[in-house]
C-alpha cells in the first residue's frame, strides 16, 4: 500500500509517520509533501491507494483543498484530516466524496490504520458501485421506449435516456417532478391515469393516451416491498402512433365495407322493390286508359281517370329514384366537359337558391371528358343544390368547383366505387348548419332524411349515391355541425368515344294494326291489361305465362306469329331463352323485351345482348302500341331494332 500525506505542518508530518509505523494494523511510512502543488504533481507520477490530506495548506485552504484534489484525481481514496476549528469544514467534506475524516488532536495509531483501510475498502466499493450504475444506466438507455422509475407518489426517480427526449429536459431538471406533470401537462392525474388503475389493483395497467400529434400506449408495472405495498412503478410509453393511425384506417376500412355492403343490400331490395311496382303501375296506367277510351263522353269519370293517371305518374317518379339507388336505370352516357355541364345550370341554379344564398362558380378548364349521362349529372348537381339551400336557411354561399385530380393508393384508402387514375371533381360546398357523424354515416341510405315530416322522400341523396356509383365513379363527404359540408362527385375521366344511348324514338302516328302478337309476363293482371288494349289496336294477340306455355302455345299455332313481347325475368327460363327458341324456329319473328328493370342494368348483366328493343316498365297503352307500331313498320329483317 502506498499512501501519500499532504501536510505543511512538520511535526504533524512525524507524528502521523510515527502512529502508521505502530498502529495496530502496520502500515507503510507514507510519503509527504507539503502544499498542493506537491500533491496534485505526485498523483500525476505515481499511483497512490490512499491520500491523507490537511485542509490547511499554504497554497489552498479549507473545503477548496479536498474539492481541488478530487476534481483532479477522483480515482484515489481521500481521508482528510483536520484539527478542532474546523471539524465541520471536513465533514462537509466527506459529504462531498471524501471516505472519513481524522480529528489531529485526537488521532491514534488504531484509528489511523482503521481510517486507511477503511477508505480503501469504502473507494473500492463506490467504485464498483459507480461502474454498475453507468452499466445500469447505459442499458436503462439503450431501451427505445421511453422508460421512468416513479415513486409511490407518482414521482420521477430515474429517466432513461428516450424519455429525457420525449419530454425534453434532463434527469437534474425532470427528477422529482410528477409524471403527469412532464408527460401530459397537468396539475392532476388525468382521468385514465394508468398508475392510479394500477394502484388500485398492484397488476400491470396498459392505456393508450395521445401527448401532443403522437399517440402512446402507457404501460404501468407495479414495484412491491417487502410487505406487498406499492413501492413505486415503472412507467414505459411506446410511440404506436403508426400503429394507431393504421388501426383507424383499418376500422375505417371496415365501416366503409359494411356501410358498401348494407347500401348495396338496400339497392337489391330497392330494385326488386320498383320492379314489382313497375308491374303494378304499368296495370294502374293501361286500364286507366282503356277506361278512357271507353267513356270518352263522361267528364266526371275522366276527371276520376286523370287524378289516377297523375297520382300513377308521381309514383312512377318514386320508383325511377330507387332504380337510380339501385343502380338499375336506364343511362345515356356521353363524352362530357363537367365544367361546361355545371356552366349551363348557373342560371337555373341562382333562381333555385334564391336572393339570400349567393353561388360562386369556380370552373376549370382543360379537364378531361368523362363518359357520364348529362341529365344524370344535372340531377346530381340539383340535388345537392337543393340540400345546400335546405341546410342554409338563413342564407349563405354554395360553391360549385370543378378541378382534375389523379387518385392513387390501394383500393381500401380510395372512396367506395373508385380506382386509381385520372379523374374529374365536382365540388359542391356549402356553409350551412352541417352534419354530425352519425347523419353522415347513413347519407346515402334511402328514406334516411333530417327534414321534417312531408319535406322530403329521403331519396335524393340515394339517387346521387346510385347515379355516380353507376357512371363508375365515387363520393367523398366532409362536414361537421357549424362548419357546413361538401361533397366531391369524382367520375374517371374516358377517352374514346361513348357508346351507350338512351333508347329514345321518334313518336310515330299509330295506325290499326292486323300483325299477331305473343305477349309472355308472368305478372297476370298486366298480361291481361295489354292483351285486353292490343286487342282493341285490332291486333291478334296470344299470351303466355312462362317458358313453356309459350313455346306450346307457338308451336299449335300454324300461323305466321309477327312479334314476341316477352318480360325479361320470368320464373324459369328468361325472355332471352324463349326468344332465342322461338326465333330459331321463326326466323322472322321480331321481339320487344319489356322489364321493371332498366335496361342499362340488365344488359350490362348479360341479360340481353345490346341493340334489341327494349320497353321498360311502366309504361301506358299508348307507349306500348306506339313501340310495337314502330319495330312492325321498320325495314329491319333480322327480329331486332
Amino acid at each position: 500500500m502506498r499512501l501519500l500525506l499532504v501536510e505543511d505542518n512538520p511535526g504533524d508530518a512525524r507524528l502521523i509517520r510515527e502512529l502508521a509505523r505502530c498502529s495496530g494494523r502496520p502500515l507503510p511510512a507514507p510519503h509527504v509533501v507539503r502544499d498542493m502543488a506537491g500533491a496534485l504533481e505526485s498523483l500525476q507520477q505515481g499511483s497512490w491507494d490512499v491520500v491523507l490530506l490537511d485542509l490547511g495548506l499554504p497554497d489552498s485552504q479549507g473545503l477548496e483543498t479536498f474539492t481541488t484534489l478530487d476534481a483532479a484525481h477522483p480515482e484515489v481514496p481521500v481521508v482528510v484530516l483536520s484539527g478542532l476549528g474546523d471539524e465541520s469544514v471536513a465533514l462537509e467534506a466527506v459529504r462531498l466524496g471524501a471516505q472519513d475524516y481524522l480529528n489531529k488532536d485526537d488521532l491514534t495509531g488504531d484509528l489511523l490504520g482503521r481510517a486507511v483501510l477503511y477508505a480503501k475498502e469504502r473507494h473500492h466499493a463506490e467504485l464498483q458501485r459507480r461502474a454498475w450504475t453507468e452499466q445500469w444506466q447505459a442499458t436503462f438507455d439503450a431501451i427505445g421506449d421511453a422508460v421512468c422509475l416513479l415513486d409511490p407518489e407518482q414521482r420521477i426517480v430515474r429517466m432513461n435516456l428516450a424519455m429525457q427526449e420525449l419530454v425534453g429536459g434532463t434527469q437534474d431538471e425532470i427528477t422529482g417532478r410528477r409524471c403527469y406533470e412532464v408527460v401530459h401537462g397537468c396539475t392532476a392525474p388525468p382521468q385514465s391515469c394508468a398508475f392510479q388503475q394500477m394502484a388500485r389493483t398492484l397488476r400491470r395497467t396498459t392505456v393508450e393516451a395521445q401527448a401532443g400529434d403522437r399517440w402512446f400506449e402507457i404501460r404501468m408495472d407495479p414495484l412491491l416491498d417487502e410487505d406487498g405495498g406499492l413501492a413505486g412503478a415503472v412507467h414505459t410509453m411506446s410511440d404506436v402512433t403508426e400503429r394507431h393511425a393504421a388501426d383507424l384506417a383499418l376500422r375505417d376500412a371496415h365501416e366503409r365495407l359494411a356501410r358498401g355492403m348494407r347500401l348495396e343490400s338496400l339497392g337489391r331490395l330497392a330494385g326488386g322493390i320498383a320492379h314489382d311496382f313497375n308491374n303494378m303501375l304499368s296495370v294502374v296506367l293501361t286500364n286507366a286508359e282503356l277506361i278512357a277510351q271507353d267513356h270518352p263522353d263522361d267528364p266526371q269519370l275522366l276527371d276520376d281517370l286523370s287524378q289516377i293517371k297523375e297520382a300513377a305518374d308521381s309514383a312512377t317518379g318514386l320508383v325511377k329514384q330507387l332504380l337510380a339507388f339501385g343502380r338499375r336505370q336506364t343511362l345515356d352516357p356521353v363524352l362530357l366537359d363537367c365544367s361546361a355541364a355545371v356552366r349551363d345550370l348557373e342560371g337555373i341554379l341562382r333562381r333555385l337558391l334564391g336572393e339570400d344564398i349567393a353561388l360562386c362558380c369556380e370552373l376549370e378548364t382543360g379537364l378531361g371528358s368523362v363518359r357520364a349521362d348529362p341529365s344524370q349529372i344535372e340531377q346530381i348537381i340539383m340535388n345537392l343544390a337543393i340540400n345546400a339551400r335546405d341546410a342554409m336557411p338563413f342564407g349563405g354561399q354554395l360553391t360549385l368547383t370543378t378541378r382534375s385530380e389523379t387518385l392513387q393508393g390501394d383500393p381500401v384508402s380510395l372512396p367506395p366505387g373508385c380506382r386509381a387514375g385520372p379523374h374529374v371533381i365536382i365540388e359542391v360546398r356549402d356553409t350551412g348548419h352541417g352534419m354530425d357523424d352519425e347523419t353522415r354515416a347513413r347519407l346515402f341510405e334511402p328514406f334516411f332524411t333530417t327534414k321534417a315530416t312531408g319535406r322530403g322522400t329521403g331519396l335524393g341523396l340515394a339517387t346521387v349515391y346510385g347515379i355516380v356509383s353507376q357512371s363508375g365513379g365515387g363520393i367523398r363527404v366532409r362536414s361537421a355541425l357549424g362548419k357546413g359540408t361538401t361533397f366531391e362527385i369524382l367520375l374517371p375521366t374516358s377517352e374514346g368515344e361513348a357508346t351507350e344511348a338512351s333508347l329514345e324514338r321518334p313518336h310515330s302516328a299509330g295506325r290499326p294494326g292486323h300483325e299477331t302478337l305473343l305477349v309472355v309476363e308472368d305478372e297476370r293482371a298486366l298480361r291481361k291489361a295489354m292483351t285486353r288494349a292490343l286487342r282493341r289496336e285490332g291486333y291478334t294477340v296470344l299470351e303466355a305465362g312462362d317458358h313453356g306455355e309459350a313455346t306450346r302455345i307457338a308451336r299449335q299455332h300454324r300461323a305466321q306469329i309477327d312479334l314476341l313481347i316477352t318480360d325479361v325475368v320470368l320464373p324459369g327460363p328468361s325472355g332471352k331463352t324463349i326468344a332465342e327458341v322461338l326465333s330459331a324456329e321463326r326466323p322472322e319473328l321480331r321481339v320487344l323485351f319489356i322489364s321493371g328493370y332498366a335496361h342499362d342494368h340488365i344488359t350490362k348483366r348479360g341479360v340481353l345482348p345490346r341493340g334489341l328493343a327494349f320497353l321498360q316498365k311502366p309504361f301506358a297503352s299508348g307507349v306500348l302500341s306506339r313501340t310495337i307500331r314502330e319495330i312492325l313498320d321498320s325495314e329491319a329483317t333480322d327480329g331486332s331494332s
